[in-house]
């Protein structure tokens, strides 16, 4: 079986960060495609919403493997899902969802360390998580599969005094990476100093989510960022727009 993981990775070398604007279906993966995009990327939350659910592994996962497999059927880009834990918290399950996953084509997805359960919100503790990213490079290694396991870590996002989570990923980073994860995805901080120091200290090409501003990407760029990726900000900024014009239409007489 064959992807695009050695492209993806590339991508992830270079000194300018790689831009992704996050798509949620076909029709918009295309587009960007057609815009010069050159890695597609899913948001998990705009997914769900075009389905009618909430974000938090609340889609079928079926539907996600649809999704991956049409991606990569309708574009010649490298295609990385946010797949966010995997829909599984046994390890067995983790394995199959895994499996069935890397089957679609894609060239790599996210992999987060939150935890969903009993409607509680938390994460892995660093040891589970460790051993969840280790079983899923077996899986790829068994299928004789290169994936870029970009690893995503809500420390940010769930906590209040960034100071101290920074401390945390930083540990959660060197850690996924001595696991064998590619990259390490932080999103919920664009404290520049709190990045500048992730980057430093994780042995990752270092991921942050931005809300559509490319602008500051030569100052991420001369942080050390390697990626940028707009999450569901790309979504919700055709949702804004679409309500505009809806707006005006509507209100003419």
């Amino acid at each position: 079986m064959e992807n695009q993981f050695n492209r993806l990775k590339e991508y992830h070398e270079q000194k300018k960060p790689l831009l992704i604007y996050n798509c949620w279906d076909v029709g918009s993966a295309k587009l960007m495609e057609s815009k010069g995009a050159t890695v597609i990327g899913t948001s998990s939350y705009a997914f769900a919403e075009t389905l009618g659910y909430n974000d938090g592994e609340s889609v079928p996962f079926s539907d996600l493997i649809v999704l991956s497999e049409r991606l990569v059927a309708a574009t010649s880009l490298p295609v990385t899902i946010d797949a966010e834990g995997l829909y599984a918290q046994r390890l067995e399950t983790l394995s199959n969802h895994a499996e069935r996953l890397i089957q679609t084509g894609i060239s790599g997805f996210n992999f987060e360390d939150q935890l969903v359960k009993a409607g509680a919100v938390t994460r892995w503790s660093l040891e589970e998580q460790v051993q969840r990213i280790r079983l899923i490079k077996e899986v790829a290694a068994k299928m004789n599969v290169a994936i870029f396991l970009n690893t995503r870590t809500d420390v940010f996002f769930q906590s209040r005094n960034h100071q101290q989570a920074v401390v945390e990923a930083i540990a959660r980073g060197r850690a996924y990476a001595k696991a064998g994860a590619d990259g390490f995805f932080i999103p919920g901080t664009l404290d520049s100093e709190i990045v500048r120091r992730v980057v430093n200290e994780v042995p990752l090409p270092v991921n942050i989510m931005i809300d559509g501003d490319a602008v500051a990407r030569k100052k991420w760029c001369e942080i050390g960022v390697k990626r940028m990726s707009t999450g569901p900000h790309t979504y919700l900024a055709n949702q804004e727009r679409l309500a505009k014009n809806l707006t005006e239409v509507m209100s003419i007489d």
